[in-house]
């Protein structure tokens, strides 16, 4: 039974809620990256080729959100599959990353029409590594205040999690910051050391036993 002070500090179990609203905002940014992807008007036959072939900056952006987003809600998932319990800061805090989530259907239309731009590329993957950070505070914050319920992790499976959330962050803050110097094309490819990285640090944990 709830106590009226639980309610009043917006503490509970009933996590559910929570999730299922996250899910919501997630599904909403997954679509709203389409909308934005669209032939225009009065495209003769003879030169859909030529129109198809402009888009693929666009359909480029949107495939790399679409992985982005996605990664962010398995990462999203997992994290609160172990989170049993909520306080206020925990809801303002997933509020701040669901933030990020909503801004990338506006990130990914200004890298598509300005991806050869550094100041583009450097905010994209800057509100990535923001959004990123994000879920790692809540993670660590979930933790600290014992909010995971009767889940119970020894500190090497917690310092994986961790480092699973971060070291994504930490890949695109990085690149945010070489995309002032280096050549903004040359920026996407790095993101996709996200696979072996996390790869190897899952291998490293199971070779530990």
């Amino acid at each position: 039974m709830k106590r009226l002070d639980d309610l009043w500090n917006d503490r509970g179990n009933d996590i559910e809620r929570l999730v299922f609203f996250s899910d919501a905002v997630f599904a909403v940014a997954l679509t709203l990256l389409v909308l934005d992807l669209s032939l225009p008007d009065g495209v003769a036959a003879g030169r859909l080729p030529a129109a198809l072939g402009a888009l693929w900056p666009g359909m480029l952006a949107l495939l790399i959100s679409f992985f982005v987003i996605s990664f962010f809600w398995r990462a999203h998932h997992r994290v609160f599959h172990l989170i049993e319990r909520y306080d206020r800061w925990l809801i303002g805090l997933n509020f701040l990353f669901l933030l990020g989530i909503v801004l990338q259907p506006f990130s990914t239309e200004l890298i598509s029409r300005y991806g050869t731009e550094r100041l583009a590329v450097t905010l994209y993957a800057g509100l990535l590594a923001v959004t990123g950070l994000l879920l790692t505070v809540i993670w660590v914050y979930a933790t600290a205040k014992g909010l995971l319920g009767d889940a119970t992790l020894d500190a090497e499976l917690t310092r994986f999690y961790t480092l699973r959330t971060l070291i994504p962050s930490l890949l695109f803050l990085v690149s945010a910051g070489l995309a002032l110097i280096w050549p903004p094309l040359w920026i996407p490819w790095l993101w996709l050391l996200i696979l072996p990285v996390r790869g190897l640090l899952k291998w490293g944990l199971r070779r530990r036993g």
